[in-house]
């Protein structure tokens, strides 16, 4: 369900003309290749975490290797505030960024 509400998303960043800034934007991300609930992602500089769109999982040649993943990165920005029911929880206010990486290409990094 995640994987899907996550293609829904992006489907929706992609057109929505307020995020048009957001695409195009060629990137190199070096870091480790590892996974994640919702598909691969490559742990990279700073700490951010880039999915990897269209790969649920790393072949065992790149799983928890050092990869250079080169595409277009598109970022996306959500609060947890839209439909809270307690406003104590610690979740509520907390903004998050999802960024992944379109029509991505990977290789090893010796």
């Amino acid at each position: 369900m995640n994987a899907i509400l996550l293609k829904i998303c992006l489907f929706l960043v992609l057109t929505l003309p307020g995020y048009q800034h957001l695409q195009n934007k060629k990137i190199v991300v070096i870091g480790i290749a590892d996974k994640a609930k919702d598909g691969a992602v490559v742990s990279g500089p700073k700490g951010h975490v880039y999915y990897i769109n269209g790969l649920d999982f790393w072949d065992d040649k790149f799983y928890r290797k050092r990869v250079r993943v080169s595409g277009i990165l598109v970022i996306q920005r959500f609060s947890m505030t839209d439909g809270a029911e307690d406003l104590a929880h610690p979740l509520v206010n907390k903004k998050i960024e999802v960024r992944t990486i379109m029509k991505p290409k990977w290789e090893l990094v010796k």
